[in-house]
Formats: structure tokens, sequence, C-alpha cells
């Protein structure tokens, strides 16, 4: 996958996971950026970016037993850009909806992704690094 400062990485899921792909995005990699987060650096470019546990058709499995279409959300399609942060421990903490659809979608998306459990943190220059992660979930209706 293809980085870009700022994060880590970008996938793209769909609820009815027909995709998931990287992000259309490909930016030439810088070195190592850092911004300030509450006293501590988190990377936005690193060699090896965190991972879901198991790679990405786990991620899949995951969302697909996990992420539902709120009933009471209407008939909203799009995606949910929602962005958190993986610590050195591989815990995952501050997440934020940076682009949704609905109040009520957005809110079902980010309370399915903090169900997940800890990731493979990004590393680098073989230490283990903070690093944010923005994790689009398309919805879609058909």
């Amino acid at each position: 996958m293809k980085t870009s400062p700022g994060i880590s990485f970008v996938m793209c899921t769909t609820l009815t996971l027909l995709s998931c792909a990287p992000s259309a995005l490909e930016p030439t990699p810088k070195p190592a950026q850092r911004e300030q987060h509450e006293s501590a650096s988190i990377i936005g470019y690193s060699p090896t970016h965190a991972s879901f546990p198991g790679g990405i058709n786990a991620l899949k499995s995951f969302l697909n037993s996990h992420l539902k279409y709120p009933r009471n959300a209407g008939c909203f399609e799009g995606n949910v850009f929602i962005q958190f942060v993986v610590n050195e421990d591989g815990s995952l903490t501050d997440f934020k909806v940076i682009k949704g659809i609905s109040n009520i979608v957005d809110q079902g998306a980010m309370s399915t992704l903090k169900k997940m459990p800890n990731w493979a943190p990004a590393m680098e220059n073989g230490a283990p690094v903070k690093s944010n992660v923005v994790l689009p979930v398309k919805y879609s209706l058909f």
C-alpha cells in the first residue's frame, strides 16, 4: 500500500465488502514527518505501516461480521472517513469522523471500528511508533 504524509495508509472497504482497495492517490513517500499529539510524536510516514492483525482479509471478515447499516438511518450511501491512532503497543485511540454522510451512519461506523482488536503498530528504524490511520468505510444500498 502507498503511504502519504499525515497518514500511515488509507484503505477502502464497503459494507457489503464487494471491494477493498488502497487509495487511488499514490503520493511519493517523504521522509518521516511528525505532528505533535498530546506531547507525543505521531509519525505520518513510516516504512512499515500499521496493520490489522491477519491482514486485509481478516479486516474484511471483521467488518463483514460487525458492520451493520443502522435501521433508522434512512437511505444514505457514501463513504465515512474515520481517523484513529495506532499507538506503539497497537492499541487504538482518538477515533474521529473526518468526513461523514449522516450522523447516525457515521456513529455506527465509528462504533464498529472501536471494536477492532489491537493492530500491529507502524515501525520506524525497528521500533514501534504511533501512527494515524484513515479508514474509509463505504456504505452502498442495492
